[in-house]
């Protein structure tokens, strides 16, 4: 679903479409749920980069991702959505232990947890 033909990771646009589209269909969780997989390791990826640790395989596969801007604001932006979309599926599943220490892991920034481009 969603997924992006030369990255391997979901399309946020295409994610983000059906949101506005269908923000309460049947697959609106799970879309909340890819999107913040995506934007938490794209965030991951901005900070690996930011001190100097790139993952060269993690980097070309979010590399369309990336923009000109400031690291610090790319990470930001990438951080917010992600912490949103967690939070909408913690609204669907509140005593979900896995998701609620992915979230808190990403709120101190301590997230170590890949979803995309796996090894």
């Amino acid at each position: 679903m969603f997924r992006g033909a030369s990255t391997g990771v979901h399309s946020p646009k295409a994610g983000e479409a059906y949101l506005r589209e269908f923000p309460r269909g049947p697959f609106a969780v799970d879309t909340h749920l890819i999107l913040a997989h995506f934007y938490d390791d794209l965030s991951k990826v901005i900070l690996l980069e930011q001190t100097g640790r790139r993952i060269e395989y993690k980097y070309d596969c979010f590399a369309p991702f990336l923009t000109a801007e400031p690291l610090d604001e790319q990470r930001r932006r990438a951080r917010e959505p992600a912490l949103r979309h967690y939070r909408r599926v913690m609204e669907a599943y509140p005593s979900h232990r896995g998701l609620k220490r992915v979230l808190e892991n990403l709120r101190q920034e301590e997230t170590r947890t890949w979803f995309h481009c796996l090894d």
